[in-house]
């Protein structure tokens, strides 16, 4: 047994077992069936759950996520923003409203959108915390901790423009796969003058969650309505997953890892035995 602080609630205790993502939207549907985790030239492993750290909280922060992740699965679930909630059909059965020939948008009321908030910051307290090496590029500073950290135990999870937070609907199905978060830059006009911003990229169940790496940042001028959390109803920003980032990025990923030669042979002894045990 480990024993500690948890660095969420403070209190001490037994580490328990707390999933990265939440398993629900991380389990593929034949859950006998072996999946290969790899990316970034890391060698290739057979997983079949998803990640999960011993040694990140006690029961008692195990317990503000459990209740946060139970609330947002079910918010998800109902408004069918995750493939795993649409049935057998390939197609999100909720129309969205086009508005450039590629995106669209879909206006979603969540019945507590800060606390749906509040479930995607834990998710970022979460991978900055662990050591798993898949979650290696979420970093935050100490300052910007203890304030995710406030943020995440704090009922109205204010200042919105603290790491805000919006989210994209991949509203066709695609092949069934998992990802860890990645840490990517967006270029924004602000003023006439191009300003880098770094946010970072969540992906589970045909949902992507943006988080961006700031804590003063304009919320009001630049996402209005799509800042999670600011209103009661909330836009999320739609697309197909055919030709999208999130289809582009597997694809290479799973070029990568066939076109080298040890990795290739490495998923080959893994798809030869595709049960457990």
């Amino acid at each position: 047994m480990a024993f500690g602080t948890c660095k969420l609630t403070g209190t001490r205790g037994t580490f328990v077992k707390c999933h990265l993502l939440p398993k629900a939207l991380t389990t593929p549907p034949d859950r006998s069936e072996v999946r290969v985790e790899g990316g970034d030239d890391r060698h290739p492993i057979a997983r079949y759950d998803s990640w999960f750290d011993k040694t990140l909280v006690t029961r008692q922060g195990e317990d503000v996520f459990e209740r946060l992740d139970t609330f947002a699965i079910a918010e998800l679930r109902r408004h069918y923003l995750v493939w795993s909630s649409w049935g057998d059909k390939s197609k999100c059965p909720v129309e969205s409203e086009d508005f450039n020939g590629e995106k669209g948008l879909r206006k979603v009321s969540f019945s507590d959108p800060v606390k749906m908030r509040r479930f995607c910051l834990s998710l970022l307290w979460r991978a900055a915390m662990t050591n798993l090496p898949g979650f290696s590029t979420v970093k935050i500073s100490d300052v910007r901790m203890r304030l995710l950290t406030e943020l995440v135990l704090s009922n109205d999870a204010t200042p919105f423009e603290h790491f805000p937070v919006h989210l994209i609907q991949l509203i066709t199905r695609g092949g069934w796969h998992n990802q860890t978060p990645i840490k990517q830059i967006r270029e924004f006009e602000e003023q006439g003058e191009k300003r880098e911003v770094g946010f970072f990229r969540f992906y589970m169940d045909g949902l992507i969650v943006h988080i961006e790496d700031e804590i003063d940042d304009p919320v009001q001028w630049r996402y209005k309505d799509v800042a999670l959390g600011e209103s009661k109803s909330n836009f999320v920003i739609t697309l197909p997953y055919e030709n999208s980032y999130q289809d582009r990025l597997i694809t290479s990923h799973m070029l990568n890892a066939m076109s080298d030669e040890k990795h290739a042979a490495v998923v080959e002894r893994i798809f030869a035995n595709r049960k457990k045990g």
